[in-house]
């Protein structure tokens, strides 16, 4: 009841006793109604008191008594309230216990449910472990409570609800590992296919083919694999199906080097371009009943190993959530299921799920691969069309269900993708594209197996005639152009094997080709010609590509086989000629170290072993080019084996022994070949180690090593002992004879002496010079036109030239200047009147001194004795003389190849050295002229070109002409070539084998000689051969 406030009334009148009677019940009901509001307000406030002091004291409760149960009551230790609780305090105690009470029991099931579900191997032991701990928590006396009851609800409860969910988890990861396990086991069963075929019969390998497809198809069921990876299986066993009848071809790709097989998988979407007949047939007969792609796929399969096979962790992580995606899910729906993946494969995995949904959303055949086309143009595209992909999805789509994305979902979607993730899908559809186009119908699937065996069985072109209808009748064949063009493919192929079985030379099958091109020319073919020519025609006229790429390859491996054979030959005969010591120039010896050498490009200290042919060749005067770079790049290494091996290699090079015609000479093979200072460096440190009885590698690192200013340290030692002033190293020469280049070698091999602690004096360089001039083989030649010291040079003409043959050439050449009037200042005498007088002195025997004289000094090797000697002859037979000298330029290059030769040349009035000019040429001295060389390279090539000729006696020509220049090649050695038989049969008779080969020789010959020149200048060259017969003893020999 609401207060009700009595107000106060002031009169203004006398104050009296009046009684009060008036009203007094109401005043007391009105009072005793404030009483009880008071009261009430007391005992709400006492209440809340109560109520609060209640939660309080149940809140400060311990924790190990809320979770005690007492087993006399049954209930939590805790549970009785305070003795000095009224019953609202004690109600809110015990309130607050219970529901601590129901938290504890709900947490500590929590607890032990994970720590038991992380300890426990399976479900089962799961729930033993945690019903025995509820079974625990409820175990006391007493009567059934409220506590027991709830620990054994809640306890149950949980158990069963996450023995459930734990089982059910079991049983996913039970399928995942059967799946997983199958898949593994697929793995290896593709990779026991690979291996067996070719190795067991067909039919096994059919069935367990077909086998690992059906176990595919089940795992794609059970959502284990994704259609992009179902699609990649598929077409790997359809792969592998297409090489099982064809087990020769895949063993011919096995044995392909990794260049032969991106060729070979590039020629296999167009087989005229495979030049191997056999190889081809394979892959067309492949091509009739399977596509390109599924050729490829099974060849790339079998290049796989096992390695390769293995599956990924991306693979198996996105097995496992594959069962969770369903179509409805948006892109981020798929994003928060990955939530727990590994970040480093999370984004793959992710595109491999939406992927697959994707996929499971399209229904993709022949008939939607139009749309799918559009459909991957679009996903290539950075800024995707909304409607084009509405419009290609509407096609495309499975609209199959309710739980298939709408068109309008799927462009989201799509749009939404990574634009890299569109351009990976873009991809894997377009591989797809084939196997959407496959045989749908019992019916069209038995045509094409039909077709496909009258494919293989072409031999004709009315075969191919027939088949060709059979196609272009059958309406809506899906592929039709490609059974057409197998059927094309295989005409030109079979006909091109046909006519390859026709044997015919290079320049027979030249005629055929010209003959499919111009029938014109087929009029005139041989009888071979004409029936390769018919084989190859059936073809042409259907694909003349395939025909005209057949000929071509076909004259291309005639080629091949020609040159392969000049190449041995080659070969062979530069080789023995090499063997024997005889040197056959550069060009020849880069030739055959390519050969030896192979891919190795350079020549170290750890492999020069490797080649004795070539290091052998170095004893008889023979250089490869390849000891030039190896003496250059040594000569800055640091390596001592390195350097001690080019240092007895240079020794052994600088001072090569040739024995030619009699005549025995040393060559220095390396000083032309080498750079100026490198050679010095070299010649220097090898002629101090001689002289010291140490090692050229212990000389150079002295010099390297030297403390201190090496020219000046000499110069001072010289100055010191000669009381000079010299400046400059080189100024030590300078009262000396010697040429710059050997002032550089002397120089060098001067601070080499100081460095290993010699005094230099000039006696020390006198001693140094005497022994360069020794050590280098240097004779004394005043007409050599070289480097000197002290008029001794490298190059005497007597040291290399035989004195006969000198003298027969400078006869030569004062008779070539007899012919042009240019020279005529230079000549003196000739006439009667000359040869009279020379007759005269032999007469009266004034000639016999000088003749003696002659023979002295040919003895002693030197020079003006044979000039004399020649003069003489000529005035004899009434020729000019020269009246000057004849000075001999060393031709460098030549030297260092084994070669000796020399360009002659004089002096004219201004004292410049001008070259001796004979027929436009400059007139050279030399043991074997370079035009050998020349005539030899101009019969090789000839060889090659006969080989492509019908006649067996043109090729036989060609075998015996590039022989004949080969400087070894004696008759009687010829004859023992294993095609010599063939020769005489291709000749006739061994006589013309013989004049063949003497007139060849004589040619070459001629090269060198102005005695068989003249021969064939004075005879026809059949009748210059027979006197070559008739006057050389072993035939052959020059």
């Amino acid at each position: 009841m609401a207060v009700i406030r009595q107000q106060t009334q002031v009169f203004n009148k006398p104050v009296g006793v009046r009684r009060i009677n008036t009203g007094e019940a109401e005043l007391w009901e009105q009072v005793a109604a404030t009483a009880d509001e008071f009261r009430n307000r007391a005992y709400k406030k006492a209440a809340v008191d109560a109520e609060q002091a209640g939660k309080m004291k149940g809140m400060a409760a311990e924790s190990g008594d809320i979770v005690a149960i007492d087993p006399e009551t049954n209930q939590p230790v805790a549970f009785k309230a305070p003795s000095n609780f009224g019953s609202i305090a004690a109600a809110s105690y015990q309130d607050i216990i219970t529901r601590r009470f129901e938290q504890s029991v709900d947490n500590e099931l929590k607890a032990q449910g994970s720590y038991y579900a992380k300890n426990a191997t399976n479900a089962d032991e799961y729930k033993n472990a945690i019903s025995g701990h509820v079974g625990n928590m409820i175990k006391a006396g007493g009567d059934d409570t409220y506590f027991s009851r709830y620990i054994q609800e809640a306890g149950q409860s949980y158990v069963d609800s996450t023995y459930v969910a734990m089982k059910s988890k079991e049983l996913e990861a039970s399928i995942l590992e059967a799946n997983t396990n199958d898949h593994l086991r697929g793995l290896d069963a593709i990779y026991t296919i690979k291996s067996n075929i070719g190795k067991i019969s067909t039919g096994s390998l059919h069935a367990s083919i077909q086998k690992e497809y059906d176990s595919a198809k089940n795992l794609l069921d059970n959502n284990f694999y994704t259609i992009a990876q179902f699609e990649s299986k598929r077409s790997e066993l359809l792969g592998l199906q297409s090489l099982v009848n064809k087990s020769r071809l895949t063993n011919m790709y096995i044995n392909m080097n990794e260049n032969q097989k991106l060729k070979f998988i590039s020629q296999i979407h167009n087989p005229s371009t495979i030049e191997d007949e056999k190889l081809k047939m394979f892959v067309i007969d492949a091509r009739i009943d399977s596509s390109v792609e599924t050729i490829v796929n099974g060849l790339r399969s079998i290049d796989k190993t096992a390695e390769d096979l293995s599956t990924s962790n991306i693979e198996i992580e996105t097995s496992g959530l594959l069962s969770k995606v369903h179509s409805n899910m948006s892109y981020d729906d798929i994003n928060e299921l990955t939530e727990e993946t590994d970040p480093n494969i999370r984004p793959e995995v992710n595109r491999l799920l939406r992927e697959d949904q994707l996929n499971k959303s399209l229904h993709l055949n022949a008939k939607s691969a139009d749309a799918t086309n559009v459909l991957i143009d679009q996903l290539r595209s950075p800024e995707p069309n909304r409607e084009t992909l509405k419009e290609a999805l509407k096609i495309a789509r499975n609209a199959d269900g309710d739980n298939v994305k709408s068109a309008e979902d799927l462009v989201q979607f799509i749009i939404d993708m990574p634009t890299k993730d569109r351009i990976k899908y873009a991809e894997s559809l377009s591989a797809r594209l084939p196997s959407m186009k496959s045989i749908e119908t019992t019916a069209e699937n038995n045509f094409i197996i039909g077709l496909q065996d009258k494919t293989r069985n072409i031999n004709t072109a009315e075969d191919y005639k027939k088949i060709e209808n059979e196609i272009l009748s059958r309406e809506n064949l899906v592929n039709a152009d490609k059974y057409i063009n197998d059927a094309k493919e295989k005409l030109a192929n079979v006909m091109s094997i046909q006519a390859k079985n026709i044997p015919l030379q290079h320049e027979e099958l030249e005629n055929v080709k010209n003959a499919l091109g111009n029938i014109q020319y087929a009029k005139s073919l041989t009888a071979a010609e004409r029936k390769a020519y018919d084989l190859y025609k059936q073809a042409h006229d259907i694909i003349p590509t395939s025909v005209n790429s057949a000929v071509s390859y076909r004259l291309d491996a005639i080629t091949e086989a020609n040159e392969n054979l000049g190449h041995q030959v080659k070969i062979k005969g530069i080789f023995e000629s090499v063997n024997k010591g005889i040197n056959v120039g550069i060009q020849e010896l880069e030739y055959l170290q390519d050969e030896i050498m192979g891919e190795t490009i350079f020549l170290t200290a750890d492999n020069i072993d490797d080649y004795p042919m070539m290091t052998d060749a170095l004893k008889k005067g023979i250089m490869f080019p390849a000891f030039k770079s190896f003496f250059n790049s040594a000569v800055t290494s640091m390596d001592e084996t390195t350097v001690e091996k080019a240092g007895n290699l240079f020794e052994e090079m600088t001072n090569v022994e040739v024995d030619s015609e009699g005549m025995s000479y040393k060559i220095d093979m390396l000083k032309a070949n080498m750079k100026p200072e490198t050679y010095a460096y070299y010649n220097a440190a090898v002629i101090t180690a001689r002289a010291e009885y140490t090692t050229p590698f212990l000389v150079i690192s002295e010099l390297r090593q030297y403390d201190g200013n090496l020219d000046q340290d000499v110069l001072a030692d010289y100055n010191a002992s000669t009381s000079g002033k010299l400046k400059n190293i080189k100024s030590i020469f300078d009262d000396r004879n010697v040429s710059p280049s050997f002032r550089n070698e002397l120089s060098i091999a001067i601070k080499m002496q100081k460095a290993r602690g010699v005094q230099i004096t000039s006696e020390t360089v006198d001693t140094i010079i005497d022994n360069y001039i020794e050590t280098n083989n240097m004779g004394r030649d005043t007409n050599v036109i070289a480097a000197h010291i002290d008029g001794a040079t490298a190059y005497p003409v007597m040291g290399f030239i035989r004195p006969t043959n000198f003298t027969a050439n400078r006869m030569a050449l004062t008779k070539a200047l007899a012919q042009d009037d240019a020279y005529s200042p230079l000549l003196t005498g000739g006439g009667k009147f000359a040869q009279a007088r020379e007759l005269a002195k032999d007469l009266t025997l004034q000639n016999l001194p000088i003749m003696l004289r002659s023979l002295i000094q040919e003895f002693k090797g030197q020079y003006q004795a044979r000039s004399e000697l020649g003069d003489i002859e000529l005035s004899r037979e009434g020729h000019k003389t020269l009246s000057t000298d004849v000075f001999w330029k060393p031709d460098l290059m030549s030297f260092a190849n084994g070669v000796p030769k020399y360009t002659a040349q004089y002096k004219d009035k201004n004292e410049t050295y001008q070259d001796f000019i004979v027929n436009g040429e400059p007139w050279t001295l030399e043991r074997v002229g370079n035009y050998t060389n020349e005539f030899r390279s101009v019969a090789h090539k000839e060889f090659i070109s006969k080989l492509k000729s019908t006649q067996p006696k043109i090729r036989a020509e060609g075998y015996i002409n590039y022989h004949a220049t080969l400087e070894h090649m004696t008759y009687s050695e010829f004859k023992k070539d294993p095609e010599f038989n063939k020769l005489v049969t291709a000749y006739g008779n061994e006589e013309e084998v013989k004049i063949t080969y003497a007139m060849q020789r004589l040619r070459w010959n001629a090269q060198s000689s102005n005695k068989f020149r003249e021969q064939l200048s004075n005879l026809n060259i059949r009748d210059a051969a027979l006197e070559y017969l008739k006057g050389v003893e072993g035939i052959g020999q020059k």
